[in-house]
């Protein structure tokens, strides 16, 4: 039988759940040596007061563990006395005319590390009363208390509180057993900046670091303001004190616990490329459909097509209640119209666990959800209508401006710009979708950002989008180009392509499959091409006019390949080696340009061969059907033959 206990020699003794908690889980300390010590700063080691003279200095980690005690109280050969003292730590006195070489073979005198500065000698060389350690202010007992219960950041004061892990030890055999975090520097690297850079600021600082407040209070010396162990966060001055400024996935006094959360990775596609939109994420709880918390997003198919958005959601409580189910839904609307598109609905699956991941990718719809007619909820009558999640065939009441709730029946009031759309509310607050001139909390901020003398001038009736004046880029602005146009300023004209359909039976739609070849061969042979890579493909689905044969096309992309696939077939139609742009084209489809199966071209033997080596095969057809232009298989691949037959001239994927 195994059990979580079984096979834990294999476990690394330095890992995120033992680092940094005070406590040496590695025989030399590895896991307690990178641990924002001061004394420590640029050095793997551990802070040691010296044996002999009790200077403070950062014992580099190779003397830890090395059967030489090094430093007051052995706090570098924390063995010594565990042999005495079993797994509890203490304080090692001085030995008599014993080597340092040979401590490790003696009968060492340990003393429990309260007895340290207590004003009562209880070592034999009165070591555990030394004035020039006792003087820096150590005293175990109320050190070692602050120091186990706050940072654990060792200092000159409480360093002999290292040798006293009974505060850990007594909440084990309490049953208070370490939990689950993330909250650790394999996570959450600490923020390091050389105190040699010359942005560098720096104030005076206490060597007496005093928690108030979960503030630190600003006196005396000269220290750089990044050594403050604020992990992940960022340390600011506040007044007379100094304050970590967490980012929202951390909270504590020192940004040191992780919140719990959803993380989100969201893929957006458009097919109305020159249309902006706003994207609206909320986490919301599964029964009152209270939103927890929300993150919004101006989307450019044209600008962020291929962008992957990461963000976190976080829960309204910390902890979040564990019997309560979450999903994650999604709202985008037109911001040209100002009108309401489409919803997703994600359920958290495993709404346990402290962290979620939830990678999405969705596509926009071409038109408006409508109202579902056998809906099975009761929506307010005139504060909502039913509709419909894409894809889930589940039912949610979309309500209007200023109203809220399941069922659309709470009130609240909204206070977003006229010209805005008012789709919800959060502590209180109005959630806004503003048009593309308008930004901030409730969209009463003018972008004039299209009006600027470096805004791109917008030709042939395109529509300059804005970018959110708050983010600084390069291309602030952005031209939205009308149809048949393109180009940074919607200067050049979209190659048209006109298709006759020469077919026997005419067919309702086609589908138009645009090839870009990134691959061609450069022009000095063996030399790397600039332009090497895997082919693209585009697509556009087009009707075919009842009262015509021929369909229209504007294509503003380069292009080297059209295929169309019609009455389940594929035809190859055009090839060009070279992309001619704002180009007219005039294409028939017709029989003889159809791209056979190879079910038809090879025998049945070598069709049922693994896909790996029957495409070892597939020069064949070429070589012995002169009129062959294409074919392809079942699973993956579309092949052009070569002029002189010899061979296979390419095999794309489909």
């Amino acid at each position: 039988m195994n059990t979580d206990e079984m096979n834990c020699e294999r476990w690394q003794c330095d890992n995120q759940y033992t680092r940094c908690d005070g406590i040496w889980n590695c025989p030399n300390g590895t896991d307690e040596a990178r641990c924002f010590h001061r004394v420590c700063r640029g050095i793997i080691g551990h802070p040691c007061l010296l044996r002999n003279t009790t200077e403070f200095i950062c014992l580099p980690l190779q003397y830890s563990n090395d059967g030489i005690v090094h430093c007051y109280g052995a706090t570098d050969e924390l063995s010594f006395c565990q042999k005495q003292f079993g797994e509890e730590t203490s304080f090692l006195c001085l030995a008599n005319n014993i080597d340092d070489h040979e401590l490790a073979n003696q009968i060492n005198i340990c003393i429990a590390a309260d007895l340290v500065c207590n004003k009562d000698s209880d070592c034999p060389l009165q070591d555990d009363e030394l004035e020039s350690a006792c003087s820096q202010g150590i005293n175990a007992y109320p050190q070692c208390e602050v120091f186990w219960g706050s940072i654990r950041q060792i200092k000159k004061e409480n360093i002999i509180c290292t040798l006293d892990n009974f505060y850990r030890l007594s909440l084990t055999k309490l049953g208070k057993s370490q939990h689950f975090s993330l909250a650790n520097y394999s996570i959450v690297p600490p923020l390091f900046v050389p105190s040699s850079s010359p942005f560098l600021s720096k104030r005076a600082l206490s060597t007496n670091v005093l928690e108030r407040n979960q503030l630190i209070l600003v006196s005396e010396r000269q220290i750089s303001l990044t050594e403050f162990p604020c992990r992940g966060g960022i340390p600011i001055y506040f007044q007379d004190y100094i304050r970590c400024l967490c980012p929202p996935i951390l909270y504590g006094s020192f940004c040191e616990y992780q919140n719990q959360r959803v993380s989100v990775t969201l893929q957006i596609g458009a097919p109305e490329w020159r249309t902006p939109f706003v994207f609206i994420v909320y986490l919301m709880d599964y029964t009152f459909e209270i939103i927890n918390s929300y993150h919004y997003i101006r989307y450019l198919s044209i600008r962020d097509c291929r962008k992957k958005f990461n963000f976190h959601l976080l829960y309204s409580f910390r902890p979040k209640p564990l019997h309560q189910s979450y999903s994650v839904r999604i709202d985008v609307f037109d911001m040209l119209k100002v009108k309401y598109r489409a919803s997703w609905s994600f359920p958290i699956i495993f709404s346990f666990l402290p962290v979620n991941r939830l990678p999405i990718q969705l596509t926009v719809p071409f038109i408006s959800a409508s109202s579902e007619v056998t809906c099975p909820l009761k929506c307010n009558k005139g504060h909502g209508r039913c509709a419909s999640f894409l894809y889930s065939g589940k039912y949610f009441c979309q309500c209007e401006a200023g109203w809220s709730g399941p069922l659309c029946t709470i009130p609240y009031q909204c206070n977003c710009s006229p010209d805005s759309l008012c789709v919800g509310t959060w502590k209180n607050q109005s959630i806004c979708v503003c048009p593309t001139h308008k930004y901030g909390k409730r969209c009463y901020l003018t972008n004039d950002l299209c009006q600027e003398k470096n805004a791109k001038k917008c030709r042939n009736k395109g529509t300059c989008i804005p970018r959110d004046p708050r983010i600084l880029v390069d291309d602030r602005t952005i031209c939205s180009c009308s149809e048949r146009f393109f180009g940074d300023e919607c200067q050049l004209n979209d190659t048209r392509v006109d298709i006759l359909i020469a077919m026997p039976v005419i067919e309702d739609s086609l589908l138009i499959h645009f090839i870009t070849v990134n691959s061609h061969m450069p022009t000095i042979q063996y030399l790397s091409s600039n332009k090497w890579g895997p082919h693209e493909r585009s697509t556009t689905f087009k009707r075919i006019p009842f009262d015509s044969d021929i369909v229209t096309v504007y294509w503003s992309n380069p292009f080297h390949l059209i295929f169309v696939e019609y009455d389940n077939q594929i035809y190859l139609v055009f090839i060009q080696l070279n992309y001619n742009s704002s180009a007219y084209l005039s294409i028939k489809l017709q029989p003889h340009q159809r791209c056979p199966s190879v079910d038809e071209l090879l025998n049945r033997n070598i069709v049922n061969y693994p896909r790996l080596h029957r495409v070892k095969d597939y020069h064949i057809p070429c070589q012995e059907r002169p009129d062959l232009e294409c074919f392809h298989d079942s699973d993956q691949f579309i092949c052009l033959c070569t002029h002189d037959r010899r061979d296979v001239y390419g095999c794309s994927r489909k």
